[in-house]
């Protein structure tokens, strides 16, 4: 997405349990391509999810809607936002989005997220 030159101002997150109930949620956010507060909105939408549900989980979609690209965002008087150029995190997930692509995935990681071992990798 961010490759691209889009943010999004919706993320919506969906949860399917073996049982098939489903959870979904989804939060209006300011338009945005910066990937530690994506990772944040993840956190608080689990964390809420966890809270008001259990149970084992079959499957889980993260979904960014209402994409716009960079430059036509507008700029924001009480942030540090100029109209269509990314702010200072969106700059760093740039840089970091770079640095992986060109040394490989997962070189630079954001705070603790781990990857999940697949189907294969499990035995």
């Amino acid at each position: 997405m961010s490759r691209d030159g889009f943010c999004a101002r919706q993320f919506q997150l969906s949860i399917v349990f073996i049982d098939y109930r489903r959870w979904e949620v989804g939060w209006k956010i300011s338009p945005t391509m910066d990937t530690k507060f994506i990772l944040a909105v993840y956190e608080d939408l689990w964390r809420e999810m966890r809270r008001r549900t259990n149970g084992d989980i079959l499957s889980i979609t993260v979904h960014f809607g209402d994409l716009i690209l960079l430059t036509e965002r507008n700029g924001d008087l009480f942030a540090p936002l100029s109209p269509g150029m990314p702010n200072k995190p969106e700059k760093l997930a740039t840089v970091i989005d770079h640095i992986n692509r060109r040394f490989g995935e997962r070189i630079v990681k954001y705070g603790e997220h781990q990857d999940h071992p697949g189907f294969f990798e499990k035995g």
